[in-house]
Parts: structure tokens; C-alpha cells; sequence
């Protein structure tokens, strides 16, 4: 397994993870009639998109044949247009960088590929200056436990629609102490 910054050409294998996986991990959570309707080519032309905007890190996990596995995506906390404040800034937390997108195939599901994504995100983003992250999970994602046991802490709830269905969505945050025990060591501080 190899871990890189995702290039140009990377979109339809990043595409594929994203489609695939929310097929699988969000089965049951979210309406199949939604599910059934993601399309390659649309999450393609996304990625061309923010491979291309600046300040977003790319990351993807590969196989031993080359094969994208895995991705994860992140960057500099984005203020909100109608306010122009961050969430942090609006909420009073503490954190300076967002993880935006992280999807891992199934099958690679449970081998530390996550973890080591996470990891190398989380360098990328401290050589950015950032030191300290915040992500949005689905409450029945088990994606939630997962960044639990990396040491982020719920901070938000809030319901959004995903298809017609409302969905509970929490805000998690990474301590910069956190940040920089995962950024060095891929684990959680104790």
C-alpha cells in the first residue's frame, strides 16, 4: 500500500472510491433512490475540480497494483459565505484546518490505510501552518468511531438532508495536541 498526493489523471480512480463507498457505507442511512443516482462521471468532473483549488491537499491510498484504494481531502477552514466567518470562528472552537472528504474501498477497510491517511493529511496540512482539524460525520457513520479513537471530540450536531432524509451530522474536533500526536505517530494521545 502506498500513500501519495493525488495528480492529474487520479480523478476517475478518486471517483470511483467516493461513489463506491458511499454505496456501501451509507447503505441503509441514506435513500437507495439517492445511492442509485451517484454517478462516476459527475463525482469525475468534482475531483477535476478540487485536485485544482488551492490549498486543498489530495491524498490517495494505492494498492499494490496501483489501484486507488482509498482518499482523503482536506484544507484550510473555509469561511462561510453568508457570514464570512468560519464554523470555528462562528462557534468559538479551536481549530484552524477542515478534512472534507475521507473514503476507503470496503475490502481496505481495517488494514490502518485510514489511519495512515489521516497521518499523512495531517502532515501536509501542519507544513500549510494549520494545527488543528475538524471533520463532519455522519452520526451512524462508523467512520465516527473511528476519528473517536484518533482523539477527535464532538463538538456540533446539526440535521441536514441527504435525499429527502434528515440526518444527523456532528462536528468533530481534533485538540492540536491531537493534530500533532497524529501527524507524528498516525495514533491518538493518551
Amino acid at each position: 500500500m502506498k500513500i501519495r498526493l493525488a495528480v492529474a489523471g487520479d480523478e476517475p480512480g478518486i471517483a470511483a472510491v467516493h461513489v463506491d463507498s458511499w454505496r456501501t457505507t451509507y447503505k441503509g442511512l441514506v435513500p437507495d433512490s439517492y445511492l442509485d443516482g451517484l454517478s462516476y462521471g459527475q463525482r469525475t468532473e468534482l475531483w477535476k475540480r478540487n485536485l485544482a483549488y488551492p490549498g486543498v491537499r489530495v491524498l490517495v491510498a494505492e494498492d499494490s497494483e496501483g489501484r486507488i484504494i482509498g482518499f482523503i481531502s482536506g484544507g484550510p477552514a473555509q469561511p462561510d459565505p453568508a457570514d464570512n466567518q468560519t464554523a470555528a470562528q462562528a462557534s468559538g472552537l479551536s481549530y484552524d484546518a477542515e478534512l472534507t472528504a475521507f473514503y476507503l474501498l470496503e475490502d481496505a477497510q481495517g488494514q490502518g490505510t485510514g489511519r495512515k491517511l489521516v497521518s499523512a493529511l495531517f502532515r501536509h496540512l501542519a507544513r500549510d501552518g494549520l494545527k488543528a482539524a475538524h471533520v463532519w460525520v455522519l452520526e451512524e457513520n462508523k467512520a465516527r468511531t473511528f476519528y473517536e479513537h484518533l482523539g477527535a471530540v464532538v463538538t456540533e450536531r446539526e440535521t441536514i438532508e441527504i435525499g429527502g432524509k434528515a440526518l444527523m451530522e456532528l462536528g468533530l474536533v481534533w485538540s492540536e495536541q491531537d493534530f500533532a500526536v497524529i501527524r507524528d505517530t498516525g495514533g491518538a494521545a493518551e
